[in-house]
C-alpha cells in the first residue's frame, strides 16, 4: 500500500487534523488485544491536544517570567478596574474613574469589566485591588500594588488557549503539524505580547482569545458552511464586539460580504449573513440599555470623538513627514534610520517625547478644539469628519495608508521576521483564490485598516495579526524543516 504523499495536503485541508487514514473493522474481527485504528487516532488527537496546551501554558509562563514588574497604574488598567469596582459595589455599569460612582456610563464596552467584577465577587483580593484603584488619587495609586488575584490564572489560561488556537488554525488553513508547531512557537516565544496581557487588566486578555476563536470558526465556516458554525461565529463576533466595540464593523462587513457571496455560493453566503444577524442579536440587550439611557444603540457612547480627535492630529503631516513615517515606523532601527534620512522631519512622529508630537497634540489641542466646537459628544464624530476628512479626502487616505503601515509592526523583531512571510502568504492566497487563507487573514487586515483610519494605531491595536503572522511563519518554515528531517532520517537507513 502506498504512502499517498501527494494527497496528504488535500486530506489535511478536509479535516485539519491528521494525515492518518481511518479504517473501520467490523465488530468481532479484531484479534484479541488489538486496538482499532479509530481509537488510536482519537488517542493521538487527545494526547496531542494536551501537549499543545501544555506547551502553550509553558510559553505564557516563560514570557511572564521575563517581564519587568508593573503596578495596576500601567496602561488603561485603572479605567477597567474602576468600572468593575463600581459594578461590584453598586450594581451599575459606570465610567469608572472618568465618571461618578452609581451613575450609568458607556465609555467602554462592558464584557471585560463585567468579567473582572464577576471574578472579584469570588476573590476578595481582586476586589480590594479594584476598590483601591477606583478610590486612590493618581499619584497614590502605585500603593495599590499589582495583585490581580484569581484574575491572573484565568487570563493565563485564556492566553494559553489563544496559542493553542494558533496551532489549530494553522492546521485548518492547510498547514501540516510541523507548520502548526512552528506557528505556536513563533506566537508564544517570538513575541511576549500574550504574556504581557495575561498579567495585565486590559481588554486584550479577553479580545485576543475571542478573535482567535472567531478566526478559526471563520475558516471552518468557509470550509464547511453549517448552521452550528454560523451560530458559533455569530455569538463569538457579538461577544468580541462587547469586548472591543470596533468589531461591530467587522461583523457588519461579514454580513455584507455574505450577501455578495450568496450570488454564487448560496449556502456560504447565507451562513455568513446569519452569523452577522446572530452577532447583532448577541449585543442587542446592551444596545437596548444604551438606547434607553443615552439615546444610542452603539456599544459605547461619548468616547468615539476623543479617539478620532487623536487620529485627526496626524492630518497635519507634511509630505516630508509622511515619507519619514514609512521609515520611522519600522521597529528597532526605524526611528534612528529616519533621523538620518529625514533629520528635519521626524520630531513630531514620536509619542510623548515632546509636547508638539502628533500624539500629544491629539491629546491636548485637538481635544480642546473638540470640546469648544462640539461640546455634545453625539456631535463630535460628525464635526471631525466634516472638518478634517471630507475637505481633504486624498490627504486622509494617504495618512490612513501610512498609519496602516505603522500598525503592521507588532513587537519589534517578531514582525520584522513575520511580515515578509505574511505578505507572501497573502499574495499566494489571492493568486490561488485560497478561500481558507483569505478568510483567515482578511478580517485582521480589516481591523488594522479601521484602526488606521480612526485611531493613533498603537501596536496593541494590531495584536489580532499575531495568529496570521505566526501561521505564515509556520507555513514557510515548517515544511522545509520537515523535509530536511525526513531526508536525514532516510540517509540513516539508505546511505
Amino acid at each position: 500500500m502506498g504512502l499517498g504523499v501527494g494527497s496528504a495536503p488535500d486530506r489535511r485541508r478536509q479535516d485539519g487534523l491528521s494525515e492518518l487514514s481511518i479504517h473501520f473493522a467490523p465488530a468481532g474481527t479484531l484479534p484479541a488485544g488489538a486496538v482499532s485504528s479509530t481509537s488510536v487516532r482519537l488517542c493521538i488527537r487527545r494526547r496531542e491536544w494536551l501537549l499543545v496546551l501544555a506547551v502553550s501554558l509553558g510559553c505564557i509562563l516563560f514570557g511572564i517570567s521575563t517581564l519587568k514588574p508593573q503596578t495596576l497604574q500601567a496602561y488603561d488598567q485603572p479605567l477597567y478596574l474602576g468600572i468593575a469596582s463600581d459594578l461590584l459595589q453598586t450594581g451599575t455599569y459606570t465610567n469608572g474613574r472618568w465618571g461618578e460612582a452609581g451613575k450609568p456610563g458607556a465609555y467602554t464596552a462592558p464584557l471585560y469589566p463585567a468579567l473582572i467584577a464577576g471574578v472579584a465577587a469570588l476573590d476578595s483580593r481582586l476586589a480590594s485591588s479594584a476598590a483601591c484603584v477606583r478610590a486612590a488619587p493618581w499619584p497614590a495609586m502605585a500603593a495599590c500594588g499589582d495583585a490581580l488575584g484569581a484574575l491572573l490564572p484565568l487570563q493565563i489560561a485564556l492566553l494559553a488557549g489563544t496559542l493553542a488556537l494558533v496551532w489549530r488554525s494553522t492546521l485548518a488553513i492547510g498547514g501540516g503539524r510541523w507548520a502548526a508547531w512552528y506557528a505556536l512557537l513563533a506566537a508564544g516565544i517570538g513575541t511576549t505580547e500574550y504574556a504581557v496581557y495575561a498579567r495585565t487588566a486590559m481588554t486584550e486578555a479577553l479580545s485576543l482569545p475571542l478573535s482567535a476563536l472567531c478566526g478559526l470558526w471563520s475558516v471552518q465556516l468557509v470550509q464547511r458552511p453549517r448552521a452550528m458554525l454560523a451560530v458559533a461565529l455569530g455569538i463569538g463576533l457579538g461577544l468580541l464586539t462587547l469586548a472591543r466595540p470596533e468589531y461591530l464593523y467587522l461583523t457588519a462587513a461579514i454580513g455584507i460580504v455574505g450577501v455578495t457571496v450568496a450570488l454564487w455560493d448560496r449556502r456560504l453566503g447565507l451562513a455568513m449573513a446569519a452569523a452577522c444577524v446572530i452577532g447583532g442579536a448577541t449585543i442587542a440587550p446592551w444596545s437596548l440599555r444604551n438606547e434607553a439611557l443615552f439615546g444610542t444603540v452603539a456599544p459605547t457612547s461619548g468616547y468615539a470623538g476623543f479617539i478620532l480627535a487623536q487620529r485627526m492630529a496626524y492630518e497635519a503631516m507634511t509630505p516630508m513627514e509622511w515619507l519619514a513615517q514609512w521609515l520611522y515606523a519600522l521597529p528597532g532601527f526605524g526611528p534612528a534610520a529616519a533621523r538620518m534620512a529625514f533629520p528635519n522631519d521626524v520630531a513630531r512622529l514620536g509619542w510623548q517625547e515632546r509636547p508638539d508630537t502628533f500624539y500629544m497634540v491629539g491629546n491636548t489641542t485637538m481635544v480642546q478644539e473638540l470640546a469648544a466646537k462640539a461640546p455634545n459628544p453625539a456631535d463630535q464624530v460628525g464635526y471631525l469628519i466634516r472638518t478634517y476628512v471630507w475637505p481633504h479626502p486624498f490627504r486622509f487616505a494617504a495618512v490612513t495608508l501610512v498609519m496602516a503601515w505603522k500598525s503592521l509592526w507588532v513587537r519589534k523583531y517578531f514582525s520584522i521576521v513575520a511580515v515578509p512571510f505574511f505578505a507572501v502568504m497573502l499574495w499566494q492566497a489571492i493568486r490561488r483564490r485560497d478561500r481558507l487563507r483569505l478568510a483567515f487573514v482578511l478580517p485582521p487586515l480589516f481591523i488594522v485598516a479601521l484602526h488606521a483610519a480612526t485611531s493613533v494605531a498603537t501596536p496593541r491595536y494590531s495584536l489580532i495579526l499575531v495568529p496570521a503572522y505566526a501561521a505564515a511563519f509556520g507555513l514557510a518554515v515548517g515544511p522545509r524543516l520537515e523535509r530536511w528531517w525526513l531526508e536525514r532520517r532516510l540517509h540513516r537507513f539508505f546511505p
